[in-house]
Formats: C-alpha cells, structure tokens, sequence
C-alpha cells in the first residue's frame, strides 16, 4: 500500500492526537537522532518543539529513525503500520506548524551524503494558503498532495492561514518512493 493513497486514514488518525501534549524542551541544534533519543527516553510519544523563531509553533512528533521504532506506535499504530512497509526511511514524522509559521531557509546537507530525498504528504492543509519552495520553485501544499524533492538544497516553507498545518514528512532512500507515492 502507498501512503499517498492512504492519507485520509493517515489524517484521521493523526488529527486525533493530543496536539496539547508537547515534550517541554525544544529540540534546537539536535540531530534526528539525538532527538528520536530524547522523546524515547521520555518513555511515550508527545509532540517536541523545533527550532528557530518559531520553535514553539512549529512541531513535530516522531515516528521513526533509521527504520526503528522507538516509541512503538507511537499513538498512531495505522500509520506505523503503513510506514513499517517502507524499509530505508531515515526518518518519519509528523510536523505541525501553527497559524503563521515560517521556516526560515535552511538545508540539510547530510541528506546528500546519505542520497536521500525528502517526502512531504499534506494531511491538514488550509487550503492555497500553505507552501514549501525547495531549491527556488514554490509548491502549493495540499491535502493528499505529496511533495518529494532534495532536502540538502535550499528550501523553505510557511503556513500563511488561521489554521493548523499537518503533514508527514518522510527522508527516504530514493529507490523506495514507490511504497511513499
């Protein structure tokens, strides 16, 4: 099964988690996996605040790391379930940007190294008014929309409404993007 042909169920599940229950550290200069460590040592699944500017807006709530999966379901045992089927994932998770949040420009050059992509799946997306612009060309977000594009250029993204942003935001291995389509 492709996750983009399940993203409703993907939506419905992951709208339903506690969007109140946020880990009270932000993750800052922490790499994914330091990150993934912090939330398992925390000992259950909770959103975590970003970095920069809008850390405490911005937020996300982990999956996976590396094709492990520290907090079990992590409260969303569908979408685990699904995600399990996509071996070469370097990670998997949600990211919640609240009403006016914008990502700076930044890039992730260790992706390169690594050869690989980013995925983005609009889960909650208000509609034409949120946008990811990777290496130079804006993309409209939207729900059951998905984005693959190179992490380790220049991109950024905002969420220019009064509502929430929900997608799933995935680094793969290029050769798996059939199971993320």
């Amino acid at each position: 099964m492709m996750l983009r042909d399940n993203w409703q169920s993907i939506r419905d599940e992951c709208a339903a988690l506690d969007r109140n229950d946020v880990l009270e550290t932000e993750r800052g200069d922490l790499t994914h996996i330091e990150a993934a460590r912090m939330l398992a040592a925390n000992g259950r699944a909770r959103w975590m605040k970003a970095w920069g500017l809008n850390k405490d807006r911005w937020l996300t709530w982990g999956f996976a790391i590396d094709d492990q999966y520290p907090l079990g379901d992590a409260g969303a045992p569908n979408t685990v379930r699904l995600l399990r089927r996509v071996q070469g994932l370097k990670v998997a998770a949600l990211s919640l940007f609240r009403p006016g949040v914008v990502l700076p420009v930044h890039e992730h050059p260790e992706l390169k190294s690594g050869n690989l992509l980013t995925f983005h799946l609009g889960l909650e997306v208000p509609e034409k008014l949120s946008f990811l612009n990777a290496d130079g060309q804006f993309e409209m977000e939207e729900e059951g929309k998905a984005i693959v594009f190179d992490a380790s250029r220049p991109h950024h993204a905002f969420n220019a409404s009064s509502k929430d942003r929900l997608i799933l935001y995935c680094e793969f291995s290029p050769d798996r993007i059939q199971w993320l389509e």
